[in-house]
């Protein structure tokens, strides 16, 4: 299942929202009182003229007359004034999946004088849903904003997927399927499909399926439903791999962060003490073959530690605020699901593995600005997904290796979060307290070695 994600947006919400646009693969619904902004504007007319379907819909108001609308219109999408009452939405929907709403209009001034406000939701199709049915209403529309070359195979593969719900008794989820349906397909048959299935009309529901299936049957080759069952299956592992491996690196991350922090802060007095450990190991080293134990394993702990700081030091980290660090997130899972090699073609793996590693040292050295534009990069759709097949066998196979694979992922974050390092590091509430008294502690053992490094001196 795909992972749902709310975060609010109080700073940079012009930058967020052309983020989000340019980040659109199928189309776009956008509902706001009043639009004036022309970088916005360009940004949407840009993603039609991509192929990706855009439908704005403004209230009909003298303050939106300073944009050639009409352009998008004759690049292929809709744009509609809405009269009557006060058309006072602010939303935004984008691949029928994410959701942008909030205080802010589509202006210069809420970009540079107001105090405004998004929420992005990503990943629900019922609250997409609801936004696009509500775009409808209020524009009279039907059916706008999607791809008019629509692959009935998929469609009746979910339809196919409604059915094997249903009679499982998995009634929220065939809705959930069903409104996503209805996202991607402009048929009336999906419309009524969902007003039966909300209203509990089971049986003239599968009807209608059938019928539609059947009546499909003369120009699309049978399919085994089994193999809908199989893909969804495997999406759903897909995604949640993806979920899991973005936790992970979360708190990977989180242990990268500190050690960057100790390192800055504290790695000189660190260093200093491990030399000292060292230098007095060496001219004990004779005593017993203890003590040459002692004084190899003190050797090996400074050399590593100045190794490491050595390659910290040429590696660049970039300190982020609250606002920065949540946008590098949200990017780091976007450009997972769109690169991971597990989800694209055979012989695209080794250049996905590639941008794939690039994504995860950007998300270390905290990099927004790069990371940004491989997400820029990513969305223009370099890595296409893995060819479909009809054949249960590989089908299976697949689902069958992803399930052991998401085990493994899921048994590493598990050992990960229960390591002493996490545990003690995710407990620390201040982390400027916490490295005020380390420093207090490390110049007292520093002093400490200090005095014995003078006592060990020959005299």
């Amino acid at each position: 299942m795909l992972v749902v994600t709310t975060e609010a947006y109080f700073k940079g919400i012009k930058e967020k929202l052309l983020s989000e646009i340019g980040l659109a693969q199928q189309s776009i619904y956008i509902a706001v009182a009043w639009f004036t902004d022309r970088d916005l504007f360009a940004a949407l007319l840009s993603r039609q003229q991509a192929g990706v379907k855009v439908a704005l819909a403004v209230t009909r108001d003298e303050i939106n007359t300073n944009l050639a609308y009409e352009t998008l219109a004759a690049a292929g999408g809709e744009f509609y004034r809405v009269d009557g009452a006060l058309m006072h939405n602010k939303f935004c929907v984008l691949d029928g999946r994410d959701v942008v709403t909030g205080s802010y209009n589509w202006t210069y001034r809420a970009a540079t004088e107001n105090y405004e406000n998004i929420v992005i939701t990503a990943g629900d199709y019922d609250l997409a849903y609801r936004y696009i049915a509500e775009f409808k209403r209020i524009t009279g529309s039907v059916g706008v904003a999607t791809d008019t070359h629509v692959d009935l195979g998929k469609v009746i593969r979910r339809l196919q997927v409604v059915r094997s719900l249903v009679q499982l008794d998995e009634r929220d989820d065939a809705l959930r399927q069903t409104r996503r349906l209805c996202t991607e397909w402009s048929d009336p048959l999906a419309e009524q499909l969902l007003t039966h299935l909300e209203a509990g009309h089971y049986a003239p529901a599968m009807v209608m399926v059938d019928e539609f299936i059947q009546a499909q049957s003369r120009v699309l080759v049978y399919e085994d439903p089994i193999l809908a069952v199989l893909r969804l299956e495997i999406r759903d592992l897909e995604y949640r791999i993806v979920a899991v491996e973005s936790e992970t690196s979360e708190a990977e991350k989180l242990l990268s962060d500190y050690n960057h922090a100790f390192t800055a802060r504290l790695g000189t007095l660190a260093e200093e003490i491990l030399r000292l450990k060292k230098e007095y190991a060496f001219s004990h080293r004779q005593e017993s073959q203890y003590s040459q134990q002692e004084y190899d394993e003190a050797h090996r702990r400074y050399e590593e530690f100045r190794q490491e700081r050595e390659a910290e030091a040429l590696q660049p980290f970039f300190e982020l605020d609250a606002g920065g660090r949540e946008q590098l997130k949200k990017l780091h899972r976007q450009c997972v699901l769109l690169c991971h090699p597990d989800k694209v073609a055979d012989e695209l793996k080794d250049a996905a593995t590639y941008i794939f590693r690039q994504v995860q040292e950007c998300y270390e050295r905290q990099d927004l600005a790069q990371l940004s534009t491989l997400a820029q990069q990513l969305s223009q759709g370099q890595f296409r997904a893995a060819a479909d097949t009809s054949r249960i066998d590989v089908l299976q196979a697949r689902r069958n290796r992803l399930q052991q694979q998401l085990a493994v992922l899921v048994k590493h974050l598990a050992n990960l979060r229960q390591g002493e390092a996490f545990r003690q590091i995710s407990a620390i509430t201040d982390m400027e307290e916490h490295f005020t008294a380390l420093h207090t502690q490390l110049s007292q053992e520093l002093t400490r070695w200090q005095s014995y490094a003078v006592q060990s001196e020959p005299a």
